[in-house]
């Protein structure tokens, strides 16, 4: 699980604070209005929400039970991307294609013995 990455508010600051240092400048003068903080801290993305790749993804949903967690969770919201939900959509179910071959299979078994019991009498 190392491409789980959580999201540290105190990385932000240091970063911040480096990047200040290499441009000579102080925060002082980089200070933002208190008008345009309340607009900054509504980008901010929740501490309680984390980046995982697709990838990961699958495989917890795929090697765990989740019906109950579907249950607890059925109402909360998901971001994916819109092309990953178009493939999504658009991905072939794949229990329709396992069951074609065994309906092919009884209904020609089927068409077989009806044949045979019409041409016997």
């Amino acid at each position: 699980m190392d491409d789980i990455k959580f999201p540290d508010e105190d990385d932000e600051d240091n970063e911040e604070g480096m990047r200040h240092e290499a441009e000579g400048t102080s925060e002082k003068e980089n200070d933002i209005p208190a008008s345009e903080e309340v607009c900054a801290e509504e980008k901010i993305e929740p501490a309680g929400k984390v980046k995982i790749t697709f990838g990961r993804f699958v495989k917890l949903v795929a090697n765990h039970s989740f019906l109950d967690v579907v249950e607890r969770n059925s109402e909360e919201e998901v971001v994916i991307s819109t092309n990953l939900l178009s493939d999504l959509a658009n991905a072939h179910d794949g229990q329709t294609e396992r069951k074609l071959p065994i309906v092919f299979i009884l209904g020609i078994t089927i068409g077989i013995a009806v044949t045979y019991f019409l041409l016997t009498k």
